[in-house]
């Protein structure tokens, strides 16, 4: 009774000790979350991944367009090609390209050659600069001065086609255009985009209808409601938009029965400690029922040797007997009659080295306060291999503390521990592999600062040179040539800023300042004093709410406002006076700015589009710029461990938000 009055604390809050017993197991759902986060992640990978491999279909499909476009243009500008010469080139292509259904010549904009000419003969003078739809795309190809697919459109000679325009131009003036075509079934036949009952993914290919502005689609559009990952893809040659969704994600149902199962335990486990705290009396009864339940104890001993395929041991330290099971006959293939009660013998089974350094640790552990014991070593089976084990044991004290008994069980292990060392030897190789990456990138970091600093030297003589040639000669010069002078000069100026705009990219995350507390409210204004002539010449209002200091290098965070500052201020609405806000939010585990305009604001499609490098929605004439900035900011906030996006309403304005972790370091 000694026993119970000493817990008897335990007894008096029954229902605290079964609720914090309660909370303490539902704290196991952190497992479930993170199960749930990491199927997600999974999820993620495999439709990035599955879009990756779309992509790369539909790229390798339509680069075959480019050789046969390339040879018309090179015959006619040559020499003006025949049309045997066409038939020859184009027969000979299509045997080779079967989902290519058509090759054209088109002079000015009549369509002049087509192959093959049966069940084509109605496209034959058709004038592409004449019709309205044509027109759009035809003109867009000729400004590009590249190939450039159209489509899906409805062809002369009949059906839905892709039309994939190359400009030709001779002396430097528009003549036509060499033209594929690719009927719309043909293209999706051959690339696998049906949409499978049998597929986890959703495919759809579209495009923005240039005259309508109304998104087209290629493939007929499912009326199910998909809740998978969608991954958006922007074909940036093609004005195309490349939708892979997965249909379903299971991620929430597999982890569904390990969230109920932990929550029916935290449950159970509970009330079973409230009702063990609220009867002291069951202690008694147990206490009463010893005899019996050890008989039954040695019972299930014997049942479990049998069952189990641990190898059991019991040691009488007083006199030395060691009872074992006979598993250590099926583990170790050794008659049992060998080491039953001979120490000797179990020992010649190890290794020299590892038995003594055994020995040692055993004899420490007889000599200390622990009561459990546990080791790993290797025992020489009656095959002559070797087999890793693990010992686990506990030991009996008399009233002295003195160790009378001690009892225990050995696991083979050689089946995980070969599975350990071939894990840690692949650990081994991924580091490596990581290194040389990472030295890989470093490398490539430092020749694009390398190539672009290089290429300054000869634009800058080029610009000096041309300087000198208009204002020495100038009395010589006609206007053509002074204008022939200004192109020069201005592409040169041009080519320096896209160089200058490189290395700045290429600079993002080389920058080696220690992290420090800085205020964002004197880093907002120094990125002003940068802005300060564009802010005086468009009248710009800046203002911004209550700003507090973080942990963050302060260079490219400067950076990183004078961009986004100078963004909004050159992409003003005209006669409107450009207003820019910044705020700041502080979460949990992050700072979320948000930097507001009232420009000509973003059309839903290019919201992600802008932030990849060299990419502008507007032509210089219109808005000046390379096209790097928004690029620069997200390779600065990526390697802050943030997140950066863009929400707007053209006409009106845009925000673009970004987050910055608070533990940088």
């Amino acid at each position: 009774m000694k026993g119970i009055y000493k817990f008897s604390i335990l007894h008096k809050h029954p229902i605290a000790l079964g609720i914090f017993v309660f909370m303490v197991i539902s704290g196991l759902q952190y497992f479930t979350v993170k199960d749930y986060e990491l199927k997600k992640r999974n999820e993620k990978q495999y439709t990035n991944e599955y879009a990756l491999l779309i992509e790369k279909q539909i790229n390798s499909a339509l680069s075959n367009s480019i050789a046969i476009t390339r040879v018309l243009e090179f015959l006619e500008i040559r020499d003006s090609i025949s049309f045997e010469e066409f038939e020859i080139v184009s027969k000979d292509f299509l045997e080779t390209n079967t989902f290519i259904d058509a090759i054209q010549l088109v002079e000015g904009g009549k369509i002049k050659f087509t192959y093959p000419l049966i069940g084509n003969e109605a496209a034959i003078g058709f004038d592409i600069l004449n019709d309205s739809i044509a027109k759009v795309d035809a003109m867009t190809t000729i400004e590009r001065r590249n190939l450039y697919f159209a489509g899906p459109i409805v062809l002369k000679q009949g059906g839905l086609g892709i039309v994939g325009r190359r400009p030709i131009f001779k002396s430097g003036e528009f003549w036509g255009f060499a033209a594929v075509i690719i009927k719309l079934n043909s293209f999706i036949r051959t690339r696998e985009l049906e949409n499978s009952e049998l597929s986890n993914f959703y495919i759809q290919l579209s495009m923005i209808n240039r005259v309508t502005g109304e998104e087209e689609f290629f493939l007929p559009k499912s009326q199910e409601k998909y809740n998978g990952f969608k991954k958006t893809v922007f074909m940036r040659d093609r004005d195309w938009i490349l939708t892979i969704q997965l249909k379903e994600s299971t991620a929430f149902h597999e982890v569904l029965p390990f969230m109920l199962i932990r929550i029916f335990l935290s449950f159970l486990l509970g009330y079973m400690t409230y009702y063990i705290a609220r009867t002291p009396s069951i202690l008694t009864k147990l206490l009463e029922e010893q005899s019996k339940e050890i008989k039954q104890s040695n019972e299930r001993f014997e049942y479990v040797t049998q069952a189990t395929s641990d190898a059991i041991w019991d040691w009488n330290l007083e006199t030395g007997v060691v009872y074992r099971t006979p598993n250590f006959e099926k583990l170790f293939g050794y008659k049992l009659a060998l080491y039953q009660e001979n120490m000797k013998f179990w020992h010649s089974l190890i290794e020299i080295d590892e038995l003594r350094q055994l020995q040692k640790d055993l004899s420490d552990f007889l000599n200390s306060n622990r009561k459990n014991w546990d080791a790993s070593y290797r025992i020489r089976t009656a095959d002559g291999d070797f087999a890793y084990v693990l010992e686990k044991g506990i030991v009996i004290k008399n009233e002295e503390e003195k160790p009378v008994r001690f009892i225990g069980a050995i696991v083979d292990v050689t089946e995980s521990k070969i599975t350990e060392m071939e894990l840690i030897h692949l650990s081994e190789e991924l580091a490596l592999r990581a290194k040389k990456l990472e030295a890989s990138n470093e490398e490539l970091e430092q020749f694009a600062y390398i190539a672009s600093h290089d290429l300054q030297e000869p634009l800058r003589m080029i610009t000096g040179f041309l300087n000198r040639l208009e204002t020495k000669y100038t009395d010589k010069l006609d206007s053509k040539a002074k204008e022939y002078i200004y192109y020069a000069t201005d592409g040169a100026k041009r080519m320096r800023q896209v160089i200058l705009d490189l290395l700045s990219y290429s600079r993002v995350g080389t920058f080696t300042e220690e992290f420090k507390m800085v205020s964002v409210e004197e880093a907002l204004k120094e990125a002003i004093k940068l802005n300060k002539r564009l802010i005086e010449e468009k009248s710009a209002q800046i203002s911004w709410g209550k700003l507090p200091n973080i942990l963050i290098q302060e260079t490219p965070f400067v950076q990183l406002l004078q961009n986004l500052i100078g963004n909004g201020i050159k992409y003003h609405r005209p006669k409107t006076i450009p207003e820019i806000h910044i705020t700041c939010y502080e979460k949990t585990n992050e700072w979320s700015f948000e930097v507001s305009d009232n420009g000509i604001g973003i059309e839903k499609i290019y919201l992600e589009k802008i932030f990849i490098i060299f990419q502008k929605l507007h032509p210089k004439s219109e808005y000046e710029g390379t096209g790097i900035g928004l690029a620069v900011c997200k390779k600065i906030i990526e390697k802050f461990g943030g997140e950066i996006w863009v929400e707007s309403i053209p006409n009106e304005g845009s925000k673009f938000i970004f987050s910055i972790p608070k533990n940088l370091t």
